[in-house]
C-alpha cells in the first residue's frame, strides 16, 4: 500500500480487498481464502520493500506530500513521514488483535 501511497502506484494486494480490506466480513470457507504461504510471503516483499525505501528517504523526503492518500485519511496519510507512521501503528493494531484472540482461544501470546 505504501508505494500506491506516496507515488500512486497499483495497490500489489487490491485484488484481495475483497476479503480482507475495510468493512470486509469473514467467509466460513477456506477455499475462499489464499494460502496462507502466499500472503505471508508477499507480506514479507511488501515489508522489504517499504523498508528499504524507508531506508533511503532523507529527514527532508519524510514531509514530501503524498500522491495518493487514501479517501477519508487524508490527514494520516498526508507526508510520507505520517504514511509509515500509519503503516507502523496498523501493525501493532493487528498485533493487539491477535493477542486478543489468542487470549480467548486460552493460549498465551509470544
Amino acid at each position: 500500500m505504501i508505494p500506491a501511497v506516496l507515488f500512486g502506484e497499483e495497490n500489489p494486494v487490491a485484488k484481495w480487498y475483497a476479503l480482507f480490506g475495510e468493512n470486509s466480513e469473514p467467509v466460513d470457507s477456506i477455499e475462499a481464502y489464499p494460502p496462507f504461504a502466499e500472503i505471508r510471503e508477499m507480506y514479507s516483499q511488501l515489508r522489504a520493500k517499504n523498508l528499504s525505501l524507508l531506508a533511503s528517504l532523507s529527514e527532508e523526503d519524510l514531509d514530501k506530500p503524498t500522491k495518493a492518500p487514501p479517501q477519508e485519511r487524508e490527514h494520516e496519510f498526508a507526508t510520507f513521514g505520517r504514511s509509515f507512521l500509519a503503516l507502523a501503528v496498523h501493525q501493532a493494531m493487528h498485533r493487539s488483535h491477535l493477542t486478543d484472540a489468542l487470549r480467548a482461544a486460552g493460549r498465551k501470546a509470544a
